[in-house]
């Protein structure tokens, strides 16, 4: 049960959730708040995980990030031309 606080947090931007679409979201959002107002919103991401483990949903904690295969076998990747990040060097 959640009890009720003396004070009171105020923000400019909420975030729901911590997936790569609505972090960005947040991110161009307040970017377009300082090019109009001229400061810094005042942001906060709620997510339902724990924050220490990293934000940006499953791409992120789920090392699903295509760019990097440092989590892909040595093997794989030297059977398949594929460097740590980035598009592969496949011999032509």
């Amino acid at each position: 049960m959640m009890t009720a606080t003396a004070s009171t947090r105020s923000y400019d931007f909420i975030g729901f959730g911590d997936e790569v679409p609505g972090i960005l979201a947040l991110i161009s959002a307040a970017r377009e708040y300082r090019r109009r107002v001229g400061s810094y919103p005042k942001s906060v991401i709620m997510l339902k995980g724990h924050a220490q483990d990293g934000i940006g949903g499953h791409i992120v904690r789920g090392r699903l990030a295509y760019l990097d295969r440092s989590h892909i076998p040595l093997v794989t990747r030297q059977t398949n031309y594929l460097e740590d990040f980035g598009a592969s060097t496949r011999p032509l």
